[in-house]
Formats: C-alpha cells, sequence, structure tokens
C-alpha cells in the first residue's frame, strides 16, 4: 500500500509517474488533475467509504478514480466502489462544442477537425462516450444518469468526493446536503475542480466560510483545489452553507478572507474583482485589477490576467488598454 503525503504540490503531481493508461481517457482535465484523482484512490482511498465523482462529463476523472481503486491493495471489493454521477446530455455550448470535435469529428493529419461523422445537437445524450472510455473498469463504476440537480445519496459514508460542474449556488446546496453531508470527519478528501477559476464564488465562499472544518491538502493542481473534512461540521454551519444565505458584505469579507491565504494565487483575485463588479463596486474592482496588472503586465500572467477581467468584468476591464497588459 502506497502513502500519500499532504499537501501535494502542482510540482509533485508533474514529477509523479502513474501507469501511462490512466492518461488516456479524453476530458476536459489537466493531466496534473487526472493524477491527482488516482494517486488520491490508490493511496488515500481505505475502502471505508464510496467514492462520489459529481459531473463525471466523458469518463476520464471516473476512470482515473476506478484505475486508482483497482491498484489499490488495502481495497479487496472493488465493485462499484466509483459512483458516477451525471445527465450525460449536451446541454451547454462548450459541452456540445467538445463532444462534437473530440469524439465525433475526423482530422486531418496536421490535428485540426474536418468534419463531423456523427451531428451532435443540443439536449443528445453522450452516455456511449462515458461508457466507451471507461469500460475497462466497467465493474468498479456505478453510473447514476440524469439532472444532477436532482441527484440524491443512499446515506452510506463518502470517503472521496469529486465535485465538477456545481455551476450554481442551488446545484451547491443540493451537494452539501446529500453527498457533504456523508463524508468522514479526520478521513474524507473533497476535491473542488472549479476552484482556481472566476466563474463561481459560490464555491469560495462556502469553502472559506467553513474553513475551521477542512484543512487544505492539495492548494492547486490546475484548476483543482482539495480539502481533507478534519472534524464535524456542526448543523447550524450545514444549514447555513446548504442555505447560502449570505450577505453581499458577507461574501466580499470571505472572498478578501481567502485571497490573504492564497496571494500566491492572483487568479483568484479575479473572483474577488467579479463580486465586487456585480455588486456595482466598480472602482474598488479596477483598483484590483491595476494592482495585479502592476505586479504582471508585460507577462503571459498578466495578459491572460487581462483577457479573463475582460470576460468577468467587461465594463472596468475597458478602463485598462491593451499595451498595459503586452508592454
Amino acid at each position: 500500500m502506497h502513502q500519500i503525503s499532504f499537501p501535494v504540490t502542482q510540482a509533485d503531481l508533474e514529477n509523479v509517474a502513474v501507469p501511462p493508461h490512466v492518461l488516456l481517457p479524453k476530458g476536459m482535465l489537466d493531466v496534473s488533475e487526472q493524477k491527482l484523482l488516482y494517486l488520491l484512490a490508490r493511496d488515500h482511498y481505505d475502502g471505508v467509504g464510496e467514492i462520489v465523482d459529481f459531473g463525471a462529463f466523458s469518463g476520464a476523472s471516473s476512470y482515473a478514480l476506478a484505475a486508482g481503486v483497482m491498484d489499490n491493495s488495502q481495497v479487496t471489493n472493488k465493485d462499484g466502489r466509483v459512483c458516477s454521477y451525471d445527465s450525460f446530455r449536451a446541454e451547454d455550448a462548450h459541452i456540445l462544442r467538445y463532444i462534437q470535435t473530440v469524439f465525433f469529428s475526423r482530422f486531418a493529419a496536421a490535428g485540426e477537425p474536418l468534419y463531423p461523422t456523427h451531428q451532435v445537437n443540443k439536449g443528445d445524450t453522450f452516455i456511449d462516450v462515458f461508457h466507451f472510455q471507461t469500460q475497462k473498469f466497467e465493474n468498479v463504476i456505478n453510473c447514476s444518469i440524469g439532472p444532477l440537480e436532482e441527484s440524491r445519496w443512499r446515506r452510506s459514508p463518502i470517503s472521496l468526493l469529486y465535485l465538477d460542474a456545481i455551476n450554481t449556488p442551488s446545484l451547491q446546496s443540493r451537494v452539501f446536503k446529500e453527498f457533504v453531508s456523508a463524508q468522514i470527519p479526520g478521513e474524507s478528501i473533497l476535491v473542488q475542480r472549479n476552484f482556481h477559476h472566476p466563474w463561481h464564488p459560490h464555491i469560495h465562499v462556502v469553502m472559506e466560510y467553513l474553513a475551521d472544518y477542512f484543512v487544505i491538502v492539495v492548494p492547486a493542481a490546475a484548476g483543482t483545489r482539495a480539502y481533507r473534512l478534519v472534524k464535524p461540521i456542526s448543523r447550524r454551519a450545514m444549514r447555513r452553507a446548504i442555505a447560502f444565505d449570505f450577505s453581499d458584505h458577507e461574501m466580499v469579507a470571505l472572498l478578501e478572507q481567502m485571497l490573504t491565504k492564497s496571494p500566491e494565487r492572483p487568479m483568484l483575485n479575479l473572483i474577488l474583482a467579479r463580486q465586487l463588479h456585480l455588486l456595482d463596486r466598480r472602482d474598488q474592482a479596477a483598483e484590483l485589477l491595476g494592482s495585479l496588472l502592476d505586479r504582471f503586465g508585460g507577462t503571459p500572467m498578466g495578459r491572460n490576467i487581462l483577457g479573463e477581467f475582460k470576460a468577468v468584468c467587461p465594463s472596468v476591464a475597458d478602463r485598462f488598454s491593451p499595451p498595459m497588459a503586452a508592454e
């Protein structure tokens, strides 16, 4: 049995070797994220609870988790240990585009897509893609098909919870009520894939609100951050996290508190900037952007920051001319 040493860094994941087949399934995951899921399932998981892949998409995450379970000498009963949830339908434009381009298109020698082999339409299922990519471990994976907003858990303990596609506060509330509440204090790992980008501040608000109950074990693996639940979450705190009843002032304060713990992560500043923008506190958002460009202007990071800021706070980003980030 391997032992995983926390905290795990991006450099650790870049340097560690995993079986090559773990990285074969296609999906919107970085290699470091696939490695992380494999290592957590192989080296940390002890089989006491179950593994949940919430937002399984095309199967890359489920495959990595199942591969880790299969290589885990501590777990003897491997059947159905990875519980994969998704609607498996191409509802969003970026999902439809990815499924169409990656799985149902012919490619030229240089790699560009030429023409579709099968037309994927909005609302079409891609469960066949998931089953094709995960067939090697079909006995390990228990697949639940349906709207994520209606997902339910059977109340057995959860040792490892991987969260993707937590796009709204209401879906987050469902996840905390059904899944996070079933995690094992002192053992369970909670993996938030959509952490290091600015589009879902509800994730950051709730995780900072619950900071007394979780410790960070993987600060960053591409866009992912992972936590360990160190003690039982009080009923009051869990009720508030589920209700997401935070005032604007509380949300800004929690985001500012989060940033003080991650000064090396400039992209996280965009989460706070977006929230300030939504609250019509644009001068503060502009000041935050200006400080970031002072630090990173003229670098690839600076150009990336300005590009992201134009997407999340366009009226603020327009105050800054492109040359400021490209000098």
